[in-house]
């Protein structure tokens, strides 16, 4: 990506997330999903967190696009714990946007009372669905319903320099 790799993005230490009422939004994560919160930080795991803050602007609506974010996604290890938090959406009423099967994962979004998109997605069965794992990302993989549009893809990517026809590199091992 041209990037040098000391100065890559590797990992977040933790989000921010500014909400009209921070104690209505800690009361989201603890009681639909079970996420322990304490002095208005979302505790997830690996030392992940997402600090509440009272938004000092809570009438503006936040708007889509460059410099903004669509959602916050976070991992249900499996697809029974996903539909789990899909029944207790609805139980607590909760606004459930949309569920979607990607075929790679599956994916429920729901509304918390700040109105930010949070996404629960499952992990399995990934991106070696449908490419082996040893010659990914050798190529432009597309989804099915893209398929139809893969000349005017490949030509918006070759237009930002991206090239899919070079490859990478054969790995010489499978990672653990």
């Amino acid at each position: 990506n041209g990037i040098p790799a000391d100065y890559q993005i590797t990992h977040l230490m933790g989000t921010e997330l500014h909400v009209p009422d921070p104690e209505a939004t800690a009361a989201f994560f603890q009681n639909w999903l079970g996420i322990s919160v304490k002095d208005d930080v979302v505790e997830l795991d690996d030392q992940q967190s997402i600090e509440l803050f009272e938004s000092d602007q809570p009438d503006v609506k936040t708007r889509f696009g460059r410099g903004s974010i669509d959602h916050i996604a976070l991992q249900a290890p499996t697809k029974d714990d996903l539909f789990r938090f899909w029944d207790i959406a609805k139980e607590q009423h909760l606004n459930i946007e949309e569920y979607a099967d990607r075929g790679w994962f599956k994916s429920l979004y729901v509304r918390d009372p700040g109105d930010n998109r949070i996404e629960i997605a499952t992990t399995t069965p990934g991106f070696s669905l449908e490419e082996p794992i040893l010659t990914m990302g050798q190529g432009l993989s597309l989804p099915p319903k893209f398929e139809s549009q893969r000349a005017e893809i490949m030509a918006f990517y070759a237009k930002q320099g991206v090239d899919f026809s070079e490859g990478v590199r054969e790995p010489t091992s499978v990672p653990d």
